[in-house]
């Protein structure tokens, strides 16, 4: 691989990464406002939101990320899923969550969105202007 396709490869997945952990943290505090409001909170409801925020976060990456780069939409969608893990698992185990058997369900559930992410993120046509 040369110095380009790196440097290509790490602004790529950076960009996944970035913006996968926005969509996570905008579904979480949408889904935080919601639970506000309805003035109940479910504690049986936080494992299957925390889930779906960390799948919307793998997903965007993966979209993100293969868009940029324009081909191996798999490949560069499990790695930015698996950054984004990593990145939400520093977050979780900072604020003091003990790791759990439930981490490699996330993580399972994660790897396939990212790669679909890629995969729809390679093969998005663009827009493009029409003559007339």
């Amino acid at each position: 691989m040369a110095m380009k396709d790196k440097k290509a490869a790490a602004f790529s997945l950076s960009a996944g990464v970035i913006a996968g952990s926005a969509a996570g943290l905008l579904v979480m505090l949408i889904f935080a406002f919601a639970s506000v409001k309805m003035q109940t909170v479910q504690t049986a409801a936080y494992v299957p939101v925390s889930t779906a925020a960390l799948c919307a976060a793998a997903f965007t990456g993966g979209l993100i990320c293969s868009a940029i780069m324009k081909q191996n939409g798999m490949m560069y969608g499990s790695i930015s899923a698996a950054l984004v893990f990593f990145v939400f698992f520093l977050i979780s185990a900072a604020a003091g969550a003990q790791p759990d058997v439930r981490i490699l369900l996330r993580l399972a559930a994660m790897l396939p969105l990212g790669a679909l992410g890629g995969v729809i993120g390679v093969n998005a046509k663009k827009k493009r202007k029409r003559r007339k």
